[in-house]
């Protein structure tokens, strides 16, 4: 068989380059297996998955935070509807209060009317009673009545017990002086704690 240089190049460059050839097969494979390994499409799966996970835990926050605010509208609710019964109850106290207050005027005003000296009734009342007594004083003055005494009238005392009482003493008096002095009717019922006027007559 003829020597052929060419084919003998071919096993040469064969032996030499299939060494090479497995060596760079398997730095190929070992360089690129960690982007194909198992972990790191893992990972991918959960970087995937945590946006879906964050946007849950968003929602739920989201969901305590307006069931916090509900409640706090509804106290606050429950606290205005208190207060506002407070505020009636207490305008209608003061209504209350204006009434009496209103009504206790009008009875000091009265008082105040019946008191003045002003007041025509009472005027009235003590011309009459001073008219009353001077015209006792003139009778017995006409009469010439000097003297007299005053006696408080006590429980049980008739007109004729008190003439004989200043009778005995001394007084020279009679039930019709005494009706006379305070214009009084022989008949007259005494009330107990007032006065009376018993004339004295000279002679």
């Amino acid at each position: 068989m003829p020597f052929s240089l060419y084919a003998f190049q071919r096993r040469i460059l064969k032996k030499f380059f299939r060494p090479l050839f497995h060596l760079f097969t398997l730095s190929f494979f070992f360089f690129f297996l960690p982007f194909f390994s198992h972990p790191l499409f893992c990972q991918e799966s959960a970087d995937s998955e945590t946006p879906e996970i964050a946007k849950k835990l968003d929602g739920e926050e989201e969901k305590k935070k307006l069931l916090r605010a509900a409640d706090i509208l509804d106290q606050l609710q429950q606290n205005v509807e208190t207060d506002s019964l407070n505020i009636l109850s207490i305008k209608e106290e003061i209504k209350k209060l204006k009434e009496q207050v209103s009504t206790l005027q009008k009875d000091v005003d009265k008082i105040k009317a019946a008191v003045s000296p002003g007041n025509p009734s009472l005027s009235n009342s003590k011309k009459e009673k001073g008219e009353s007594l001077g015209r006792a004083h003139k009778k017995f003055n006409g009469q010439k009545i000097e003297k007299g005494y005053y006696y408080v009238i006590q429980k049980n005392d008739t007109l004729e017990s008190i003439a004989e009482a200043y009778r005995k003493s001394g007084v020279n008096v009679s039930v019709e002086d005494i009706c006379k002095a305070n214009n009084l009717s022989p008949n007259s019922t005494l009330e107990a704690g007032k006065k009376l006027f018993i004339p004295k007559k000279n002679g």
